[in-house]
């Protein structure tokens, strides 16, 4: 939204009916990967899989693989 390109664009944009809406600068609520890692972190990923690096690799690929089948979260 500062980028010069982005500002560049704004007439153009809302020509053509568009707008840009920002999100506040702290609204982890607003942005879905945020309540996705904070369900990770918080809840499914364990203490003992933050061993090692690759024990923490393969936890991740595991839960992120299985996000909406073993591992079901709410964006609402």
């Amino acid at each position: 939204h500062k980028a010069h390109v982005v500002q560049a664009c704004h007439k153009q944009w809302a020509a053509a009916g568009l707008s840009l809406l920002f999100l506040p600068p702290y609204s982890p609520e607003l942005n879905h990967i945020e309540l996705l890692w904070h369900r990770c972190k918080h809840y499914w990923i364990r203490p003992q899989d933050y061993a090692t690096d690759q024990t923490l690799l393969q936890r991740l690929e595991d839960v992120l693989t299985n996000v909406g089948k073993q591992y079901t979260i709410t964006f609402a």
